[in-house]
């Protein structure tokens, strides 16, 4: 692999990173996900973590899940 594909993937895994993270994430659903996902797409890295900040971490959600076990 020379130095030229190398950088290309590089490139491509960062471009693709936060549109995966942000796929997979149960922090929101539906047209939200699409948003923020059309969101990561034009801005990359910055999107994601607008996305982090925007949705905030859930921890009532998480307690719910310990009490009901």
């Amino acid at each position: 692999m020379n130095l030229l594909q190398l950088l290309g993937l590089l490139v491509g895994v960062s471009v693709l990173l936060p549109m995966s993270l942000i796929g997979f994430s149960s922090r929101v659903s539906g047209w939200a996900k699409a948003g923020w996902v059309m969101v990561t797409m034009l801005l990359s890295w910055l999107g994601f973590a607008l996305f982090l900040l925007m949705t905030g971490y859930r921890q009532a959600s998480h307690d719910d899940h310990k009490h009901s076990s």
